[in-house]
C-alpha cells in the first residue's frame, strides 16, 4: 500500500526494487523533479495558448478573411479560392507522405524544421495577395502547397505539446481555439481601419514565426528537465544508453505508437460527416465565387467563439471537463437551426443561416484536435502521425464538400430549387446521424465519459483484454461495444473491497514480465514501466507514478518495442504472456 498526495492507492504493489529505492530517498527526489516539471509547465501554459493561438489565427486570416485578399483583382481571375483548396490538398497529401515515412524510418523534426515551416509560412502569406493581383496561378499554387505541409508540422508541433500531459488538458487547447478567434477578430478590427490594412497583413505574415517562437521558447523550457524534447543522438545512459537501444531520441513531435488503428476513428468519422454538411451548404451559399467569405466566415467565427465560451463554462463553474459529445450536439443543433431557417426563410435568411452552418462547420477543427490530444496522449500515439491524420481528416472533409457544392451549383445554378434542397437534405442528414447516437446510447445504457477525471482514464481494449486474459479473469470489465466518442476504451483499473486490484496484478503476471524482461536485456527503468504495461496501465498514468514526463515514458516504451521486436503493445503483450 502506498500513500501518495493525501490519497491511498491499494492498487500499486511495488517490488523490492522500488521499495529500496524508497529507502534511499530516490523518490523524494524524483519528487523534487516531478514538482520542477510542473512549475515549468505552470508558466508555460501562458506560451503554448498564445503560440498555438497564434497558428490557429494565420489558418483563420490566410484564406477565411479579407485581409490578404486585394481590393482590386482580375475579374474570372484564379482568386485566392484556388490557393486554399490547394492547402487543403496538400495537408492530405503530408499526412500520407508522414505515414509512409514512418514506416520505413525514424523521422525527426527539430526545432530546424519547423523554424524552415515557419518561414516558408511567413513568406507565402507575404506573396498570396500578389499572386492574386497580377493572377498568376503557379505562384499561388505553390503558396498554397506551402501552406499546407508547413502547416500540418506545426500543427503536430503544437499537438506533442499538448498531449504529453499526465492529465487531460483538453480545456487548454479550447481556450487556446478561443484566444484565436479573438486574433482574428483583433486583426480584422485593425484591418477595417483604412490607415492600418498594411499593419494587419503585416501582422498576419508574422504571425507564424511568432508561433515558432514561442514553440521555441517553450520547449527550451523543458529541454532540461525532459532530455526527449529535441531529438538527439547524444542521451543519458537512463533513457537510451543500455544495450539494445538506439541511442537517439526521436524528439516529443515523432516519439511514440505508429497505429493508426488506435485513432478513434468512430469519434473521427461522426465528426467528419457532420463538417461534410457544413461544407456543402456553405459552398452552395457562396456559389462560384468568394465575395461572399467577407461576411460569411467573420460571423461563423464569432459562433465559433460562442460555443468555445459555453464548453468552457462548466469548467469555471463547476470544475468539471467539458464532453466532446456534448459540444458535438451543441454544434450540430446550430447548424441544423441555420439549415432551417434557409429552408423556411430562403434568401432572406442566408446571411445569418449561413453564418450559423459555416461557424458549425469551423468548430469542428478544434472538436478534432481535442479528440485526438485526447487519444494520443491516452495511447502514447506520434503527434506526427496522430495530429497529421486529423488535419488530413478535416481538410480532406473541407475540400470535397467544397468541391460537391461548387458541383452542385455548376449543375442547378442560381435558384432557389438548389438552395432549399440542399438545405432539406442536410437537416435529414443530421438527424439520423442524431437517431443513431441516440441509439446507440441506448444499448450502452448510460452516457459515455470522454473527458473524465484521472482516475477514471481509459486503456486500449486490446491491451485490457490481454491483461485480463494473462490474470485468469476474462473481459467482464471491457465495454460491449465501441461508443462513438470514447477517447480510450475501457476504465483503468479498479480497486475491489478486499483492496486486491481488479486488474489482476498477479505474482504470474508479473514474474513473466520479470523473466522477459531479463531475456531481452531491459534495464531497470524499462523494466519498471514493462511491469506497469502488463497491468494495464496508461502512459499518463505511469508518468504519474514514475515522476517524469509523458515524452520520457514513449521513449522508454519505443526502447522496449526495440529490444522486443515488436510494432505494438499487443504483441509486446502477446510475447510477455508466452513467458
Amino acid at each position: 500500500m502506498v500513500v501518495r498526495d493525501g490519497r491511498t492507492d491499494l492498487c500499486d504493489t511495488y517490488s523490492s526494487s522500488r521499495e529500496e529505492r524508497v529507502v534511499a530517498g530516490a523518490v523524494l527526489n524524483e519528487r523534487e523533479g516531478a514538482e520542477a516539471v510542473r512549475g515549468a509547465r505552470r508558466v508555460g501554459w501562458g506560451r503554448a495558448v498564445f503560440g498555438s493561438a497564434c497558428l490557429w489565427a494565420w489558418g483563420f486570416l490566410a484564406y477565411l478573411s479579407p485581409v490578404l485578399i486585394p481590393a482590386e483583382r482580375p475579374v474570372g481571375g484564379v482568386g485566392i479560392e484556388v490557393g486554399f483548396f490547394v492547402s487543403q490538398g496538400a495537408v492530405v497529401v503530408a499526412a500520407v507522405a508522414i505515414v509512409l515515412a514512418l514506416r520505413k524510418r525514424s523521422v525527426a523534426v527539430g526545432r530546424g524544421v519547423l523554424l524552415v515551416c515557419a518561414s516558408l509560412l511567413a513568406l507565402a502569406s507575404a506573396l498570396l495577395p500578389l499572386t492574386v493581383a497580377i493572377d498568376a496561378p503557379w505562384p499561388l499554387v505553390g503558396c498554397g502547397a506551402i501552406c499546407g505541409v508547413a502547416g500540418t508540422l506545426l500543427g503536430c508541433a503544437w499537438g506533442a505539446r499538448y498531449s504529453l500531459e499526465s492529465r487531460d488538458v483538453s480545456a487548454v487547447v479550447m481556450v487556446s481555439f478561443l484566444v484565436a478567434y479573438g486574433i482574428y477578430f483583433a486583426i480584422l478590427l485593425l484591418y477595417v481601419a483604412t490607415p492600418f490594412v498594411v499593419a494587419a497583413q503585416v501582422v498576419v505574415v508574422f504571425l507564424p514565426l511568432a508561433s515558432w517562437g514561442l514553440w521555441f521558447w517553450d520547449a527550451s523550457a523543458r529541454s532540461g528537465l525532459a532530455p526527449e524534447v529535441f531529438p538527439s543522438s547524444a542521451l543519458s545512459t537512463d533513457i537510451a544508453g543500455s544495450p539494445g537501444s538506439s541511442g537517439k531520441a526521436p524528439g516529443e513531435v515523432t516519439a511514440g505508437s505508429r497505429e493508426l488503428h488506435a485513432l478513434p476513428w468512430r469519434s473521427l468519422g461522426v465528426i467528419a460527416v457532420a463538417a461534410l454538411v457544413g461544407n456543402v451548404m456553405a459552398s452552395v451559399i457562396m456559389g462560384t465565387s468568394y465575395e461572399g467569405a467577407d461576411s460569411l466566415y467573420p460571423g461563423g467565427i464569432a459562433l465559433c467563439a460562442c460555443i468555445a465560451t459555453m464548453a468552457l463554462v462548466p469548467l469555471t463553474a463547476e470544475r468539471t471537463a467539458f464532453s466532446v459529445a456534448q459540444l458535438y450536439r451543441i454544434t450540430v443543433t446550430f447548424s441544423v437551426v441555420g439549415l432551417v431557417a434557409i429552408l423556411v426563410l430562403g434568401a432572406a435568411a442566408v446571411p445569418v443561416g449561413g453564418a450559423l452552418v459555416q461557424g458549425c462547420t469551423l468548430f469542428f477543427q478544434p472538436l478534432v484536435y481535442v479528440v485526438v490530444t485526447r487519444s494520443t496522449r491516452l495511447q502514447g500515439l506520434s503527434p506526427l502521425v496522430a495530429f497529421g491524420v486529423g488535419q488530413a481528416l478535416i481538410s480532406a472533409v473541407v475540400l470535397a464538400g467544397n468541391l460537391v457544392g461548387k458541383l452542385l451549383f455548376q449543375m442547378a445554378g442560381e435558384t432557389p430549387l438548389l438552395l432549399s434542397a440542399v438545405c432539406g437534405a442536410g437537416v435529414l442528414a443530421l438527424f439520423f446521424m442524431v437517431v443513431a447516437r441516440a441509439a446507440q446510447v441506448g444499448e450502452e445504457g448510460n452516457e459515455e465519459k470522454d473527458g473524465g477525471t484521472e482516475e477514471m482514464e481509459a486503456e486500449t481494449r486490446g491491451a485490457d483484454r490481454v491483461k485480463a486474459a494473462a490474470a485468469g479473469r476474462g473481459s467482464s470489465g471491457v465495454a460491449a461495444g465501441e461508443r462513438l466518442f470514447e477517447d480510450g476504451g475501457t476504465t483503468e483499473a479498479a480497486t475491489l473491497p478486499n483492496g486486491d486490484c481488479a486488474a489482476g496484478v498477479g505474482a504470474q503476471g508479473e514474474d513473466s514480465a520479470a523473466v522477459f524482461a531479463r531475456a531481452v536485456g531491459l534495464t531497470a527503468r524499462e523494466t519498471e514501466i514493462l511491469s506497469l504495461l502488463v497491468r494495464g496501465r496508461t502512459l499518463p498514468y505511469i508518468a504519474n507514478e514514475l515522476f517524469v514526463t509523458t515524452g520520457t515514458v514513449k521513449t522508454h516504451v519505443r526502447h522496449i518495442y526495440e529490444k522486443s521486436l515488436v510494432n505494438n503493445r499487443q504483441e509486446l503483450l502477446d510475447k510477455v504472456e508466452a513467458r
